[in-house]
C-alpha cells in the first residue's frame, strides 16, 4: 500500500512532476531509460534464463524485442504529437485533439515472458505521463532488480513503483479504488476477479491480454517436413509454456498418418539441459504444479480404446483417447496404435 500512496502522490490528480512534463521531456527520460537499460543485457539474459528455465538465445531475444519496443513506442508517441500539434475542423468548430494522462496504472505481467510482456504495458503507460505500480510476476522478478537503478536515474521519484509477492497483495490494492487503469496480461478468472474487486469497475479502465487457443492447420498441399518443424517449433518452444503456442493440430486426413510419423521423430530429436546452454530445445519446467501434470500424462496406463471413455482419463482429469493423443477435452489428431509408444511422442499432441 505504500507502493501505491507513493504512485498517487506522484501523480497527484494530474498535477505531478511527471504527468505536466512535456512529450519531449517524457521522451528523453524513456529514451535514457532505454539506453541504460541496453547496457545491462548480459546480466538480464542471465538472470532470466535461469530463474525461469528458458535458453539463453530466447532470453536474449526477449531482451532486445523489449529495448527495441521501448524505442519504437517513443517514435510512435513522436509522430502522435505531431499529428495533435494540428487542428481540426468538425461542423464549422476549429479544435485541437490532445491526451493527457489516466492516472494510476497497475501494471501485471506473466512468468513465461517477465520482461516483455510486462514493459509492452509499462512503457506505453509512462511515456503518456502516467505514474506505475508494478507487481513482479511469482517467478521471474530477480531480473527487475539489476533495472531498479535504471529506473530511478531516468524517471522523478516514485513515477514507478515495483512491488512483489502472491494474490493476495491483489485484493487490498483494487478494493482501495485508487488504480485508474489495469493492465493485465494473463488469464480471464485472474482478470475478472480483479476487476470484481474495484469499488467502480465502470471507471476502471482495463487493458488485457488474455489466453488463446492457437491452431496450427495442415493442408493436402502442404510441404510436410516444413509444417513439422514449424508445428514442433510453436508447440513445444519453452515447454508450450507461452499464449501464442500452438495448442491445436489439424491435418489434412488424407496426409495425417505421414505427418504424425515425421512429427513422432521429431519430438525424439528434442535435446533437453540446463538454462546455461544453448545448444538444446527443450528446458526444465520451473513451475511443480505444472510438472506434476507432465508426470501423470507420462506415467498414466494406455488405454486399449474399448469404448469406455470414464478409462480413458487420468488423475488429473486429462483426456486419455484411444490411439494415444492426449489433450483437454477431446482429441484434434489420431496417433496409431503402437506409433506413439515406439516414438515416445506421448502427451505431445
Amino acid at each position: 500500500m505504500q507502493a501505491l500512496d507513493a504512485a498517487c502522490r506522484a501523480f497527484d490528480n494530474g498535477r505531478g512532476v511527471w504527468p505536466i512534463m512535456s512529450v519531449a521531456g517524457r521522451i528523453n527520460a524513456v529514451e535514457d531509460f532505454a539506453r541504460r537499460m541496453a547496457a545491462r543485457r548480459e546480466q538480464e539474459v542471465g538472470l532470466m534464463s535461469w530463474e525461469i528455465c528458458k535458453s539463453l538465445s530466447d532470453c536474449g531475444k526477449e531482451f532486445d524485442r523489449t529495448v527495441d519496443y521501448s524505442r519504437d513506442t517513443v517514435e510512435a508517441l513522436k509522430d502522435l504529437d505531431h499529428i495533435s500539434t494540428g487542428f481540426v475542423m468538425e461542423v464549422g468548430i476549429l479544435g485541437q485533439i490532445r491526451r493527457s494522462p489516466l492516472g494510476v496504472v497497475f501494471c501485471l505481467g506473466p512468468f513465461n515472458y517477465p520482461l516483455n510482456e510486462t514493459f509492452t504495458t509499462l512503457i506505453p503507460a509512462l511515456i503518456m505521463g502516467n505514474t506505475v505500480l508494478m507487481k513482479t510476476p511469482k517467478i521471474g522478478k530477480m531480473l527487475i532488480f539489476p533495472l531498479l537503478e535504471c529506473f530511478c536515474a531516468a524517471f522523478p521519484a516514485s513515477v514507478i513503483n515495483v512491488i512483489s509477492g502472491g494474490r493476495e497483495m491483489l485484493a487490498p490494492i483494487m478494493s482501495s479504488g485508487r488504480v485508474n487503469v489495469l493492465a493485465f496480461i494473463g488469464t480471464n478468472r485472474a482478470a475478472d476477479a480483479m476487476q470484481a474487486q474495484h469499488p467502480k469497475p465502470h471507471r476502471l479502465r482495463c487493458m488485457l491480454g488474455l489466453e488463446a487457443k492457437n491452431a496450427a492447420i495442415v493442408l493436402a498441399d502442404a510441404d510436410l517436413d516444413q509444417a513439422v518443424v514449424e508445428c514442433l517449433r510453436g508447440a513445444l518452444t519453452f515447454n508450450g509454456q507461452r499464449c501464442t503456442a500452438i495448442k491445436m493440430i489439424h491435418v489434412a486426413r488424407e496426409r495425417a498418418d505421414e505427418f504424425l510419423e515425421l512429427f513422432c521423430a521429431g519430438v525424439t530429436k528434442l535435446r533437453i539441459g540446463y538454462p546455461g546452454s544453448l545448444a538444446w530445445t527443450s528446458p526444465p519446467c520451473r513451475s511443480r504444479a505444472r510438472w506434476t501434470i507432465f508426470a501423470d500424462w507420462w506415467t498414466t496406463p494406455w488405454p486399449l480404446g474399448n469404448g469406455d471413455e470414464s478409462r480413458w482419463r487420468s488423475p488429473s482429469g486429462h483426456a486419455l483417447r484411444p490411439g494415444g493423443a492426449i489433450c483437454r477435452g477431446r482429441a484434434h489428431a489420431r496417433i496409431p496404435r503402437g506409433a506413439a509408444r515406439a516414438s515416445g511422442a506421448r502427451g505431445f499432441l
